[in-house]
């Protein structure tokens, strides 16, 4: 009888993950061998194990997710030893070093052909907010990255750019800055993305990147680590700050390390405002910037020192009119270990921050939904039957009649083309590869929903509004 003997590793959080299928000769004999495979694996042997179909596209990626959940990060970005507290499990149960890497035996009806799986979860629920964020950036930071940003400066600055990128004036790091951000700012304002290809329910700065690439963007998280990305990649001091609306006064370091220390960034009631947002901290010269390079509802904002300063003491405010109501967002220098914490609690223990990102807390009048553009705002409508769906065309339409920026508002049940759905043919006219992406998305996306809230029933409507202030 022929045998297939496969290695799968799952991030136990996160649900990052890859499998490969391994050959005779490279069967890890104890778990400790295996931890050391893993660790070794490198480009060239990934590229040939993608050569011989052995391994998928998004399996190479979910390697190097793993590899960086498990081991350290020099500065350089190699990998270190494993994290301490990061173990296997099988089953729910912890594996030694000296444990025969347990298998499960699949059998074809026939008899005739097995599948020999070894199937691992990588536990880190003891692991401190541990990262070498520079070494982390330079690890994930690529040619195709590298292209990009000189394309953008290209654009703006044409040969003038490479005194540009020699980045030793004040004046050219201003420049520099000022156009990168310009490109994160006016990429789309989206969270659709993170369904596009293998789905991820946070998109890392490396990923967010990519995407901004290749014509789509990120929330606010997403695009303040690319700014901070960047910037570390091409040796400028910069870090990201936090914010949120009417987040004045004192900021809770006590409440939200301890909020971190119970891996949540999402319930901490009063104290949830002052980390709704994020933005980006610059340091040029002696004077700190802030950047503000969201898109969608928020401003561009890049200012000097003395106009940062009055910010960052929430002398000023940023004044933002979503869809109900006018918001007042104030800005934090925020201690760091807050602030990447909360960036790595999304990415690694929190499973469904998509939909809290997506669909909002509880009780939220204004979700967020899949994409804001300064004139569009698409947000997808959950429901079981034909008359809740009916119920929500109802309230969603008495809460246009109320909001000065909805001009015009359709709800669907799907996204297929028709007559009948007007706003749907405009913005395909307009905007064709953001409905591709919507469609594209649309059957991951419900089984995304159900999964997460575990009921099969769940169905999922769009709502197509127009924004423009009405007449």
């Amino acid at each position: 009888m022929s045998s297939l003997r496969i290695l799968r590793v799952t991030d136990k959080w996160s649900r990052r993950s890859f499998a490969v299928k391994l050959s005779d000769d490279s069967i890890p004999k104890t778990i400790g061998t295996l931890i050391d495979m893993i660790c070794r694996v490198g480009k060239k042997e990934l590229d040939h194990w993608f050569a011989q179909k052995r391994i998928t596209k998004e399996s190479v990626a979910g390697c190097n997710d793993i590899q960086q959940a498990m081991f350290e990060i020099h500065d350089d970005g190699t990998l270190g030893g494993i994290i301490d507290g990061v173990f296997l499990t099988c089953d729910g149960l912890p594996l030694q070093y000296d444990d025969v890497p347990p298998v499960e035996i699949y059998t074809s009806e026939d008899g005739h052909s097995g599948i020999y799986l070894t199937d691992l979860i990588v536990d880190r629920d003891n692991v401190a907010y541990k990262r070498n964020w520079n070494g982390y950036y330079r690890r994930n930071w690529t040619k195709e990255h590298s292209s990009l940003v000189d394309s953008w400066m290209q654009q703006k600055f044409g040969r003038m750019s490479e005194d540009i990128f020699k980045l030793n004036t004040t004046d050219r790091i201003k420049k520099f800055i000022n156009c990168i951000a310009g490109h994160v700012y006016r990429s789309p304002y989206e969270m659709y993305s993170r369904y596009l290809g293998r789905t991820v329910p946070f998109k890392t700065a490396s990923e967010t990147l990519t995407h901004i690439g290749s014509g789509r963007g990120g929330n606010c998280s997403e695009k303040a680590s690319v700014i901070d990305y960047i910037c570390a990649n091409f040796g400028i001091e910069a870090h990201p700050c936090l914010s949120g609306n009417d987040a004045k006064g004192a900021f809770p370091e006590f409440h939200l390390r301890r909020a971190l220390e119970r891996s949540s960034t999402i319930f901490t009631g009063e104290n949830q405002r002052y980390w709704e947002h994020f933005a980006n901290i610059i340091l040029i010269g002696e004077e700190r910037w802030l950047l503000d390079a969201t898109g969608g509802p928020m401003p561009f904002l890049f200012c000097d020192g003395s106009v940062a300063e009055e910010f960052l003491k929430q002398k000023r405010d940023v004044n933002v009119n979503f869809i109900a109501r006018e918001e007042h967002f104030y800005y934090h220098d925020a201690p760091l270990d807050i602030v990447y914490g909360a960036l790595f609690n999304m990415e690694v223990f929190l499973p469904d921050i998509d939909m809290y990102h997506i669909f909002g807390p509880e009780g939220e009048d204004s979700p967020f939904g899949l994409c804001i553009k300064p004139d569009l705002w698409v947000c997808p409508d959950a429901y079981r039957e034909e008359k809740e769906f009916d119920d929500h065309c109802s309230q969603w339409n008495a809460y246009a009649s109320q909001s000065r920026r909805i001009n015009a508002i359709e709800v669907y049940q799907n996204l297929k083309d028709s007559d009948e759905k007007t706003l749907l043919r405009s913005v395909q006219a307009s905007d064709p590869a953001l409905i591709a992406d919507l469609r594209m998305i649309e059957e991951v996306f419900v089984k995304r929903c159900r999964y997460i809230w575990r009921d099969e029933q769940w169905r999922i409507g769009y709502v197509f509004c127009n924004l423009q202030e009405k007449q």
